[in-house]
Parts: C-alpha cells; structure tokens; sequence
C-alpha cells in the first residue's frame, strides 16, 4: 500500500534543505515576496523576536508540520484532550525540538510548550486566543498564521522553510575566537566577571553570575573530598522555576542516592531578607541539605534593617533541616572557591565555554565577554 502522506521527519528535513537553498543563493526576500505581504511580516515577526520567545516558533513549525502530515487536523486544537484536538508538545518533544538541535536551529530545552507554559491553555489557537508572549506583535504574528493555514488553505510547507531560512541567517553571526589568558591572579578573574556582570544588559543577564558559580564548581566538585561520591548536576534552563524541577537551587549537587547534598541560590542585584531563608523550608522538602549558599551580586547582600531579622530566621532554619546556610556575596565567595582549587585559571576556560553552549545567553553577552578576555590577554602579554 503506498503511503498517502510524508512523515514528520520527511516534512522537516525537506523543508531544511530548501531554507538551506534559500540562504546559500541569498533567495529568501525573493521567496518571501511571492507570499502576501502580511503573510511575510509575520513570518519574519516570529524570527525577529526568537530571543525573547523561541517557544512561539517551536510550536508553530510543530503545528505547521502537522498540517502536511495530518492535513484533516485542525492545527489550532493543540491539546489532545480537546475535541478533535492533538498534542503539539508531544509531538514537538518526539519530533521537532530533537531535529531543530541536531540542525543547529533554535530549540527549546524540551518542547516549545514546555517552555512557553503561558501559552499552553485549554482553549485552541484562534484569533481571540488569550495569551501574553514576549515580543513586539507575536501574538498576532503567531495566531495569524496559524488562522490562514488553518481556515485560508495557505500552504504550510513554505513558511516552515522560510522560518528556517530565516533562523539559519539570524545564527550565521560572528564566532568568538576566545583568547586563553595565563598568569591572571584570583583578583584579576573575579574583577573580569564582575565587569562582566556589570556591562551586560537586557534579557536574561542574571544567568551569568549562575554560570561563573557553576563554572567553579565544576573545579570543586572533582578536587574537594568533601564531595567524594557526590556528583554536580546539569544546569536547568533559565526559565525553570525550583519548585517546579524540583531542584533545590540554581546549582547543585547530589549524593548518590539523588538527594540533594550542596546547593547554591544566585540573584542578581538583590538583597537577601529574611522571607528568602524562610522560603528554604519548602524547597528542601524534607531533604536532608548539608550546605546551602544565598549568594548576590548586590554589594549589600542583606538588606539593610534586616540583618538581625535575617539572624534570626537562619538559626530557626538551621534548627528544623540541621543545614547550615551561608548568606554572602558573589564576590567574597568567588574569591574564596578559587583559593581551594588547584588551578583556579580553570574558571576562565569553563566560564567561557558555559557562555558559548548556553542558550538563555544573548549574543551581546558573549561580545563583551570576548573583549574582556581579549583586554586580559593583551594585558598579559605586555
């Protein structure tokens, strides 16, 4: 019997072969001038705003993708508890977000769904949909589209092959040669992050102090005997709440039965009160915690008149979960890690490679970073 439709594979690879042809012969305003003018707008719209709401693309190409592969579906039904419905974050998890990685597109961390959890409600993609995506004229971008595949009979295959297009332009950026300084002092590193720190703006800055204590950790964990048999756990995506992936802080590490062991809370320009230490009674949830870290790029890591309070609530803590908690800044604790390692250069290299792979980072972040470790460089060769 031969079979009627293509498979999600064949939809997804056919239309990445023809973004390709459309970068490489530089055709993709030409393509996206044979659509209707508003078609292309919003087509552009969607990959205009991947940095602040990826989630919107990976579940329009699943929904689109959906369409040639179940052409009676109705696309805006994205859950399969709905009548007639299906489910687009099962069907981007098992198909689109594992083919957009392994095509260096951009992906989510699981599905688009799972990331974009606001826009994930019981009602279908119709024009009046509720829902709040980042992003200057996403929503109506994303609804819009969907609505003439839907009910214009628009042909879905090109727009999935102009959003990949359009996506493979945006990602042929520039590629940071980052230098390697040697010689740098623990001063000097930790004076370098702080820069880092400082002159990053925008979405998503508050992952880089998360990513300099990870990438010290990284040393810790394999050097210290305290943590013999413990193992660092992955980084969870920025976006994660705790509760919700039912880690205990942004970094952490876990003995080898899988509790939790060590953990670390890093904020960005804020002082610790005390309703944060109290808030570790639920987040341990009856673990066992030996240590855990507040930590604060704020020069005043507790606020001020709430440093008896403060006081307080840690020896109340400690005397409930019998884990000793540490309220201090990124810049002491910074210091102090890199005095029990063996190579406290290591952070640089680690640091550096987190800021590449990692994908909350914004691609200025990585500019600055680059011509801080440039300046070190030249500072050291001289």
């Amino acid at each position: 019997m031969t079979r009627e439709n293509p498979t999600y594979e064949e939809v997804l690879e056919k239309a990445f072969k023809k973004a390709k042809e459309l970068v490489d012969n530089d055709e993709i305003e030409s393509e996206l001038g044979k659509l209707k003018p508003d078609i292309a707008r919003w087509t552009q719209t969607i990959v205009r705003n991947l940095k602040s709401c990826k989630y919107l693309y990976s579940i329009l190409i699943t929904s689109l993708a959906t369409k040639i592969v179940i052409p009676g579906q109705d696309i805006r039904k994205h859950q399969d508890r709905m009548p007639g419905g299906y489910s687009n974050r099962g069907t981007d998890q098992k198909y689109v977000t594992p083919f957009l990685k392994a095509h260096g597109l951009t992906a989510c961390a699981a599905s688009g769904a799972e990331s974009g959890r606001n826009f994930e409600r019981p009602f279908p993609y119709t024009l009046d949909f509720q829902g709040y995506p980042k992003g200057e004229g996403n929503k109506e971008a994303f609804l819009h589209l969907m609505h003439v595949v839907q009910e214009e009979k628009q042909d879905p295959f090109i727009i999935i092959a102009l959003l990949f297009a359009l996506d493979l332009k945006n990602r042929t950026e520039v590629k940071y040669d980052y230098p390697e300084p040697k010689g740098l002092t623990i001063q000097t590193m930790v004076d370098a992050l702080v820069a880092h720190f400082r002159e990053s703006h925008g979405h998503n800055r508050s992952r880089l102090p998360v990513l300099a204590i990870y990438a010290v950790y990284l040393s810790l964990v394999n050097e210290l005997t305290r943590f013999k048999g413990k193992a660092l756990q992955p980084l969870e995506l920025h976006t994660t709440a705790d509760l919700r992936s039912k880690k205990i802080g942004d970094v952490q590490v876990n003995r080898s039965d899988g509790t939790a062991f060590e953990g670390v809370e890093i904020k960005a320009d804020l002082s610790f009160e005390e309703r944060h230490i109290g808030a570790l009674l639920e987040k341990f949830a009856g673990q066992s915690v030996d240590r855990y870290y507040l930590l604060t790029t704020a020069e005043e890591y507790i606020k001020r008149d709430h440093k008896d309070k403060v006081k307080e609530k840690l020896k109340e803590v400690r005397q409930i979960t019998g884990c000793q908690i540490i309220v201090n800044g990124i810049v002491p604790t910074l210091k102090y890690y890199l005095r029990l390692v063996n190579d406290p250069e290591k952070l640089i290299k680690d640091y550096t490679k987190l800021l590449k792979e990692d994908e909350s980072v914004q691609e200025e972040h990585r500019r600055i970073w680059f011509e801080i470790v440039k300046a070190l460089m030249e500072k050291t060769a001289t």
